[in-house]
């Protein structure tokens, strides 16, 4: 490549530019753009409620940077290279929420002000925190088949941190799933104060431990604080705004199923990890079965409507 990194970067620039310039004349939003109007009122409403966000939208480039950052200087390139390789896994279930988020967002903000939002808020926390927990449970356990086709042996020591990490990453989604609440009630200044505090605790904690545990820091200090950002943001959502109501006994299952996946992922025993992989799928239909009921009939009803269609024809 001629250009090099400036290439890369060159290339992406281009690429966002050309889809946005296409959008915007094939949507006509050039349409609703009014630049005689004079309305402060109303930008300043937007600013409000936006500015805050910008913190919350860098956090997460805050927490990968700073671990980055804070492992080369202590530990070298090799170890980051480490990190970097065994955080890919985590990073599909963050992808995989992301897809959800945009219109969980917009849902909420639609229904916040419904009588019965309380109910629908809950259904919709239980239904998507039972589908993550199921698939961070069940690349906890094919992972030990996985790691070693993908990864090279150079970064295999990344293979202990992938775990942590992984819960990491399920909480994160538990604290996004509940911060919905600030953004459809326009507190997006909670939103900015939570993310800006978690950032700061996961730095504290990454650089009090990276001395005597190494890697291992990066992990700990980031399931940490998204385990404190996921405690207070329910606890305040619940106490402002709605009744957070999680299933004791999920949470309770959860906990003992996700130890003895890690524990027999760290054994690393080919028996063991097929006995794993055993219990993680029984336990993800187990708690998933209503949706699989639903899934079922959804398809029935199609099949049989189709059946229906073929013979009138």
């Amino acid at each position: 490549i001629p250009l090099g990194a400036t290439g890369m970067l060159l290339s992406t620039f281009i690429g966002y530019s050309v889809g946005s310039i296409y959008l915007f004349y094939k949507l006509k939003i050039y349409k609703y753009l009014r630049f005689k109007d004079n309305k402060i009122k109303i930008l300043k409403i937007l600013l409000k409620y936006s500015v805050p966000l910008i913190p919350n939208a860098l956090s997460g480039w805050i927490f990968s940077a700073s671990d980055r950052l804070i492992v080369t200087t202590f530990l070298g390139v090799d170890s980051n290279g480490i990190l970097a390789a065994a955080l890919k896994f985590s990073s599909i279930i963050t992808m995989l929420y992301t897809i959800f988020d945009t219109s969980w967002v917009e849902s909420m903000s639609s229904h916040i002000d419904d009588l019965d939002i309380e109910i629908y808020f809950n259904n919709v926390i239980d239904k998507i925190m039972r589908i993550f927990i199921s698939i961070s449970i069940l690349m906890i356990s094919i992972l030990p088949f996985v790691f070693p086709l993908i990864i090279n042996k150079n970064y295999s020591s990344g293979y202990y941190l992938i775990p942590i990490s992984i819960v990491s990453s399920l909480l994160n989604v538990l604290q996004g799933v509940v911060v919905v609440t600030y953004a459809a009630k326009k507190n997006t200044k909670a939103i900015a104060n939570t993310s800006i505090y978690s950032a700061i605790i996961n730095i504290i904690i990454h650089l009090s431990l990276i001395k005597f545990i190494g890697l291992y820091a990066a992990v700990i200090s980031t399931i940490v604080s998204f385990a404190i950002m996921s405690i207070y943001r329910c606890y305040d959502i619940n106490k402002k705004y709605l009744k957070i109501r999680i299933d004791k006994t999920l949470i309770i299952l959860t906990f003992l199923i996700l130890l003895i996946c890690i524990v027999l992922y760290y054994i690393n025993n080919i028996y063991m990890n097929i006995f794993s992989i055993i219990i993680s799928i029984v336990f993800s239909v187990y708690i998933n079965k209503k949706l699989i009921h639903f899934i079922k009939d959804v398809l029935l009803k199609k099949i049989s409507k189709r059946g229906g269609n073929n013979y009138e024809n």
